[in-house]
Protein backbone atom coordinates (compact mmCIF):
# COMPACT_ATOMS: atom_id res chain seq x y z
CA UNK A 1 0.00 0.00 0.00
CA UNK A 2 1.21 3.22 -0.62
CA UNK A 3 0.98 6.23 2.03
CA UNK A 4 -1.89 8.72 1.68
CA UNK A 5 -1.50 12.17 0.48
CA UNK A 6 -3.73 14.82 1.58
CA UNK A 7 -6.52 15.73 0.15
CA UNK A 8 -6.12 19.28 -1.99
CA UNK A 9 -7.97 22.16 0.08
CA UNK A 10 -11.54 22.92 -1.26
CA UNK A 11 -11.53 19.61 -3.35
CA UNK A 12 -13.53 16.37 -2.21
CA UNK A 13 -11.88 13.35 -0.58
CA UNK A 14 -9.03 11.93 -2.85
CA UNK A 15 -7.70 14.72 -5.21
CA UNK A 16 -4.38 14.81 -4.39
CA UNK A 17 -2.68 16.62 -7.27
CA UNK A 18 -3.44 19.69 -9.60
CA UNK A 19 -0.29 21.70 -11.55
CA UNK A 20 0.67 22.30 -15.20
CA UNK A 21 1.00 18.09 -15.30
CA UNK A 22 -2.11 17.57 -14.73
CA UNK A 23 -4.52 15.83 -12.30
CA UNK A 24 -4.02 12.94 -9.78
CA UNK A 25 -6.35 11.10 -7.84
CA UNK A 26 -5.36 8.53 -4.97
CA UNK A 27 -7.57 5.30 -3.98
CA UNK A 28 -8.10 5.54 -0.42
CA UNK A 29 -7.23 1.61 0.19
CA UNK A 30 -4.22 0.71 -1.76
CA UNK A 31 -3.11 3.96 -2.49
CA UNK A 32 -2.80 4.00 -6.37
CA UNK A 33 -2.59 7.16 -8.32
CA UNK A 34 -4.37 8.27 -11.18
CA UNK A 35 -2.98 10.84 -13.25
CA UNK A 36 -4.34 12.79 -16.33
CA UNK A 37 -4.10 16.32 -17.75
CA UNK A 38 -7.87 16.39 -16.91
CA UNK A 39 -10.06 15.00 -14.26
CA UNK A 40 -11.29 12.69 -15.88
CA UNK A 41 -8.30 11.23 -17.78
CA UNK A 42 -7.05 11.12 -14.00
CA UNK A 43 -9.87 9.25 -13.04
CA UNK A 44 -9.66 6.55 -15.69
CA UNK A 45 -6.13 6.13 -15.73
CA UNK A 46 -6.90 5.08 -11.99
CA UNK A 47 -9.50 3.19 -12.60
CA UNK A 48 -10.99 5.27 -9.79
CA UNK A 49 -14.29 5.67 -9.18
CA UNK A 50 -16.36 7.72 -6.82
CA UNK A 51 -18.99 5.03 -5.36
CA UNK A 52 -21.16 5.33 -2.71
CA UNK A 53 -21.29 2.02 -0.83
CA UNK A 54 -24.63 0.79 1.87
CA UNK A 55 -22.36 0.98 4.76
CA UNK A 56 -22.89 5.24 4.13
CA UNK A 57 -19.15 5.59 3.45
CA UNK A 58 -17.66 7.10 -0.04
CA UNK A 59 -13.47 5.98 -0.44
CA UNK A 60 -12.37 6.54 -3.52
CA UNK A 61 -11.77 3.54 -4.73
CA UNK A 62 -9.97 2.22 -7.67
CA UNK A 63 -11.07 -1.25 -9.71
CA UNK A 64 -9.03 -3.74 -8.05
CA UNK A 65 -10.06 -2.43 -4.10
CA UNK A 66 -13.81 -2.02 -5.47
CA UNK A 67 -13.96 -5.73 -6.87
CA UNK A 68 -12.84 -7.13 -3.39
CA UNK A 69 -15.36 -5.34 -1.76
CA UNK A 70 -17.84 -7.91 -3.90
CA UNK A 71 -20.05 -4.45 -4.58
CA UNK A 72 -23.39 -5.96 -6.41
CA UNK A 73 -24.11 -2.32 -7.65
CA UNK A 74 -24.56 -2.36 -11.30
CA UNK A 75 -21.24 -0.44 -12.54
CA UNK A 76 -19.36 -3.31 -10.56
CA UNK A 77 -21.06 -6.18 -11.89
CA UNK A 78 -20.64 -4.70 -15.31
CA UNK A 79 -17.23 -4.25 -14.62
CA UNK A 80 -16.41 -7.77 -13.47
CA UNK A 81 -18.27 -9.35 -16.81
CA UNK A 82 -15.37 -6.77 -18.29
CA UNK A 83 -17.76 -4.65 -19.81
CA UNK A 84 -16.36 -1.00 -18.17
Amino acid sequence: MSAQLPTLPGLIDGWVGQGPDGWAVQCRECGRIGRGRRAMLAIMDGGIRFHQWPDGSNPRLCRACRQSRACDCWSCTEERKGKR
